[in-house]
């Protein structure tokens, strides 16, 4: 798989010096999550390119940046001194509102939110990529139909499939066709990868879904198996980056099963 990497988190955990090890002795890319403020793993990372960053979305999510938003920069410089290009970012901690009665004044205060990451991407030469979470495509479509008419050139958009599974209610498919709408009007796209039931957002390994007698065709999601779903993520999307938000200790052996499955 093209451009295909490792998450880590900035904690001391016993397998993150080992994949920082491969990931810098094969040029792969790495995605660290900003949560713990470790220094030792953030300086381990110093200067390794590809880089990305994820935002501690849990305190400083992409609504509240009015409130945050000096430590919002402040992300964004640890970012930009680590070498990283760009950030990956959850628009809530919690769902959004899904009655439409209140989308217009919801819209709204995205996109002023929107407004105030724009500028500081701008003076910092940085862009963050906006994680689909609870919401429906139609959200996205609408909130990034929005961000285009606006003219903000750093907002681009995360694709995590499990959280597409589990909490948006459409298919792979549809899901595909709505990167493909994204790409076409020239939103750059990155990839969360992993593997769930479809029960909860269980960040399962490949590996570990094999061992469960899973393969990812529940005729719900999709009728494809995961191999399949990788392989037309790996076709249609090349260039993008592919991030496999696993568990440490399976980081390594998963990469190595996702190559065999979606090589020519």
């Amino acid at each position: 798989m093209q451009n295909a990497g490792f998450k880590i988190v900035d904690k001391n955990e016993p397998m993150t010096v080992e994949i920082v090890n491969q990931a810098k002795k094969q040029k792969i890319p790495i995605e660290l999550g900003l949560y713990f403020d470790n220094q030792s793993i953030r300086e381990s990372v110093r200067g390794f390119s590809p880089l990305n960053i994820h935002f501690n979305h849990r305190i400083m999510p992409l609504i509240t940046i009015d409130e945050t938003f000096e430590a919002f920069e402040s992300v964004i410089c640890v970012a930009k001194d680590l070498g990283a290009t760009y950030g990956i970012q959850h628009i809530s901690a919690s769902p959004m509102t899904s009655q439409k009665l209140y989308w217009k004044e919801m819209f709204a205060s995205l996109i002023d939110a929107c407004r105030q990451a724009e500028t500081l991407c701008r003076v910092h030469d940085f862009a963050i990529y906006i994680e689909n979470t609870y919401e429906s495509i139609d959200f996205y479509r609408t909130l990034f139909d929005d961000i285009r008419q606006q003219g903000f050139n750093h907002i681009h958009f995360c694709f995590d499939i499990g959280h597409a599974k589990i909490w948006s209610g459409e298919t792979f498919e549809m899901w595909m066709a709505f990167l493909l709408e994204l790409k076409n009007k020239k939103f750059k796209l990155h990839f969360h990868l992993h593997a769930n039931r479809g029960l909860r957002d269980e960040h399962l390994s490949f590996i570990e879904m094999e061992e469960m007698g899973f393969d990812g065709n529940d005729g719900v999601f999709s009728d494809k198996t995961y191999a399949q779903m990788l392989q037309e993520i790996n076709n249609t999307f090349p260039q993008a980056r592919k991030i496999f938000e696993v568990k440490a200790s399976y980081a390594k052996q998963n990469l190595e099963w996702v190559s065999q499955v979606t090589s020519p």
